[in-house]
């Protein structure tokens, strides 16, 4: 209760007294390998991360360079680990740390490729990488059997996730997961494309990010022990990293006591990439916790994004099944407002009164966001309010959160990692939640549609878990098919 009265800033970086044996372990009883903390949003993983990073550096004498890696999935996540971290140790903390986002992480190791291959190498992203993908199609005449969407995932969760160099290894691979069986032509078919298409991108000096961590991986897996970068290594949101990832983490600091500390979540998997730990030589058991007590969110707010999702559907990360059953709030608050308008300007016009009212009650409006499925959704609800007069701003892909600006506006995915007093999801309709052009038609590969609807899904219950205080969800139109509850 004294900590809730408290500026946000504060409250983000407060450790519960329940927590602090998990980040604070004894000196002279260390962990004896890896670490894995799991649990539902607002359970405070993060936070035992900061705390577990604080604690290996008040062991370390100071050195020339930094001992401690703590790295996240985006460049976003990896700036708010820096500031709370500065928060939470100032200038002395900060020094022993390297704090970087994966993929910067795979950049540094690429830049020191000795033989000098990967050290200048072009990294493209999705949208380079699909027309490329489009030009080796349209080339070869692939039939419609093979489109993109499916060529992508079988390139990123088969061939590079099991680091297939040779036609032989591809017919051999286990494609388990996969929903679509491919017979031999139909391998020899795929195969012949996904050689063409990294031809051209060797030819162009060039790599996927995945693909790019594949290249990584290798080299850091030849280090030797004693050039290994890193005495420790903490992990954040671990339910997004591919398999490539995880072998280049492991790579980075030498097996032993206290190497790995690992949070995440799989109820909270937003982006394609599913891995078993203990496959890759990172075994956790006996040494993994769950963290079931929601700290963040009133039991009102929790109940209602509980419903969003099946609690009983997801992973652990290691091969097994996960579950929120036990995960509960302690926090009483208001109901939340799940509510539909009939037209996207009436929506508009109830967000800016239902604003106007959170600030008239007390919470600042740099403590209040408004999310949305997508960028356009999301500057139509900027565009809005700030033409009822409400200082708002779009919060984008790599932007830090300028307090200045007044009420924070963004995307599912950019929401993830914040926090807020108070949370808007706007435009959760039909048409938008799931999103249609995210989603893999049923009748392609079954149990893809199966994992990119629960991605969504995920993706709503993100975003409903960033409230603290209050929450609202609404649409225009007709409703999406993940709400419980439809009032008229």
């Amino acid at each position: 209760e004294r900590m809730l009265l408290k500026p946000m800033s504060e409250w983000r970086v407060f450790l519960h007294p329940q927590q602090r044996r998990l980040a604070y372990r004894p000196k002279a009883r260390p962990y004896n390998g890896p670490v894995r903390v799991s649990g539902g949003p607002g359970t405070g993983k993060t936070v035992v991360a900061l705390h577990r990073v604080k604690a290996l550096a008040d062991a370390l004498p100071a050195s020339s360079r930094p001992q401690i890696l703590l790295t996240t999935y985006t460049n976003a996540l990896a700036d708010l680990l820096a500031r709370l971290l500065d928060d939470l140790g100032g200038p002395d903390l900060t020094a022993k740390v390297d704090i970087l986002n994966i993929d910067k992480v795979v950049r540094d190791v690429l830049r020191q490729d000795t033989e000098g291959q990967w050290a200048n190498v072009e990294i493209l992203g999705d949208a380079a990488l699909a027309s490329r993908w489009n030009e080796v199609i349209v080339e070869l005449a692939v039939d419609d059997s093979f489109d993109r969407p499916f060529l992508v995932s079988e390139w990123e969760q088969v061939i590079l996730a099991q680091n297939i160099r040779t036609r032989d290894e591809y017919f051999a691979a286990r494609r388990a997961g996969r929903g679509r069986r491919l017979n031999r032509a139909d391998r020899a078919i795929v195969w012949s494309l996904m050689q063409e298409f990294e031809r051209r991108l060797d030819r162009d000096k060039a790599l996927g990010f995945k693909q790019a961590a594949v290249r990584a991986a290798d080299i850091a897996t030849g280090w030797e022990k004693a050039a290994r970068p890193y005495r420790h290594v903490v992990i954040d949101e671990a339910q997004d990293l591919h398999t490539a990832h995880w072998i280049l983490l492991r790579a980075l600091a030498p097996s032993g006591t206290d190497d790995l500390f690992i949070v995440g979540d799989t109820f909270q998997r937003i982006y394609n990439n599913r891995v078993a730990l203990s496959s890759l030589g990172i075994e956790t058991r006996g040494r993994s916790h769950r963290l079931t007590l929601n700290y963040r969110t009133t039991r009102q707010i929790l109940a209602s994004a509980l419903h969003l999702i099946d609690p009983d559907s997801y992973d652990d990360l290691d091969g097994g099944s996960d579950t929120l059953r036990g995960y509960r709030s302690i926090l009483r608050g208001g109901e939340p407002e799940i509510i539909g308008y009939p037209t996207q300007a009436a929506e508009m016009a109830a967000l800016a009164d239902r604003i106007r009212r959170w600030h008239k009650g007390g919470i600042p409006l740099d403590e209040i966001a408004v999310i949305a499925r997508t960028n356009a959704t999301a500057a139509a609800a900027v565009n809005a309010l700030q033409a009822a007069g409400v200082d708002a701003s779009q919060l984008r892909s790599g932007q830090a959160i300028d307090h200045e600006t007044g009420v924070q506006t963004m995307t599912m995915h950019r929401a993830k990692g914040l926090e807020f007093r108070a949370v808007a999801i706007v435009g959760v309709d039909a048409r938008h939640v799931p999103l249609e052009t995210a989603v893999t038609p049923k009748d392609a590969d079954r149990l893809e549609h199966q994992r990119d609807i629960q991605r969504e899904r995920s993706l709503l219950f993100v975003s409903a878990t960033r409230a603290r205080e209050a929450l609202a969800i609404t649409w225009s139109g007709r409703p999406s098919r993940f709400l419980p509850h439809r009032p008229s």
